[in-house]
């Protein structure tokens, strides 16, 4: 089978690619959640961690342990569902650029990129592709979207 490969719909490079008539059909334009939905994602998403590090912070106080959590969160949800909680409720999906499997170096990255200061700040915009996806290479997107590139992929 052909190699494909995704790109998000505002990737520079996507745009120089689409010209190359011998790429074109390698080439998947994704369509991401919305800046508006990936809020209410995080929103939901930092309900248990809070309520966690209340939690443990009760017994164990320690300035480090809403980060060790945050972290912790995001990897063991992503490894075990390659979701997280704020993303199942929503009926959103994490997905690789290659549509390959969901590993846990990709949990991982995706994981460390979140402890970066103001990594959430970078999934504003028109767009919402968050440095988290760009360095991981993955994407986060609606059940509808992810069942279309399905298709493309394993007809």
């Amino acid at each position: 089978m052909e190699t494909r490969k995704m790109y998000h719909n505002s990737s520079n490079e996507l745009h120089s690619l689409l010209k190359n008539p011998e790429l074109k059909d390698k080439i998947i334009v994704v369509s991401t959640v919305k800046m508006e939905k990936r809020f209410l994602q995080l929103l939901i998403d930092l309900i248990p961690i809070c309520l966690f590090t209340f939690a443990i912070s009760y017994f164990y106080p320690n300035k480090y342990l809403y980060v060790i959590l945050y972290f912790s969160y995001f990897l063991v949800c992503e490894i075990l569902w390659a979701t997280s909680l704020g993303k199942k409720i929503m009926k959103h999906k994490i997905i690789t650029s290659d549509f390959d499997k969901f590993d846990f170096s990709t949990a991982l990255t995706r994981s460390l990129c979140r402890v970066i200061p103001f990594d959430s700040l970078t999934c504003l915009g028109d767009y919402s592709y968050g440095l988290h996806d760009k360095l991981s290479n993955t994407f986060v997107v609606s059940e509808t979207e992810y069942k279309r590139i399905q298709k493309l992929f394993h007809p």
